[in-house]
């Protein structure tokens, strides 16, 4: 695993789409996994991350927890956070944060990334002018 490669975060509740993810993002980033937000809390109290992405919905939890938790603990990662969706029209709490819906293939994953990766800790972005 590349040292230099943006660290991330995938929370994702069904293993199979979490592989699919991991498989996907591999090498360009080193990929922290997590299947609930209990090991979510793991990794981001114990590890740099330097992006998120997180299901909406994570078994009988609200993936909105997780955003809750971020902003507040770690505000700055919040502008690098992206929720997952199914839904059409995901009800995000106030949390302003990149949406992505799912399905999602290869392709939507790295652009994802690559849009939050070139934010600030204000959610402003850092290459170029903001859109």
């Amino acid at each position: 695993m590349q040292t230099d490669a943006p660290s991330i975060l995938m929370v994702e509740d069904d293993e199979m789409l979490l592989e699919f993810y991991e498989a996907a993002l591999v090498p360009e980033y080193e990929v922290l996994t997590a299947t609930d937000l209990a090991s979510a809390l793991h990794v981001l109290q114990g590890q740099h991350v330097d992006a998120v992405a997180c299901d909406l919905h994570l078994g009988g939890v609200s993936g909105l927890e997780l955003l809750r938790w971020i902003s507040e603990n770690l505000p700055g990662l919040l502008a690098r956070t992206a929720v997952i969706s199914g839904e059409s029209e995901p009800k995000l709490g106030g949390f302003d944060v990149l949406v992505a819906g799912k399905p999602i293939m290869a392709e939507g994953l790295h652009q994802v990334f690559g849009q939050l990766l070139t934010r600030n800790d204000a959610g402003k972005s850092v290459h170029g002018s903001a859109a």
